[in-house]
């Protein structure tokens, strides 16, 4: 029998995805952390805070189902959706 799907490369198979508002957060954080990693003391802890005040966590979910797979973590290859289609056709027939 031929392979009908194969594992979301995009999402690695979790059918969840890193949201666009967390990934801007992550990004401001990444930029953030260059400068404070070479701070040490009460100017590290001050840039921190400052950091976590300017750009709080985002309020949306972390998480959202990938656009990918549709958040089922697989992706259907062509065969696949051909027996979909399939059985779309013949449902409920006799």
């Amino acid at each position: 029998m031929t392979d009908l799907e194969v594992r979301c490369a995009n999402c690695n198979g979790t059918g969840v995805v890193l949201s666009s508002d967390w990934w801007d957060w992550a990004d401001w954080w990444r930029l953030c952390r260059r400068t404070i990693d070479g701070l040490t003391g009460a100017a590290r802890l001050a840039a921190i805070e400052a950091f976590e005040r300017d750009h709080p966590e985002p309020d949306t979910p972390e998480g959202v189902a990938c656009g990918e797979c549709d958040g089922t973590g697989y992706r259907l290859l062509d065969d696949g959706r051909r027996l979909i289609e399939f059985i779309r056709r013949h449902w409920g027939q006799s």
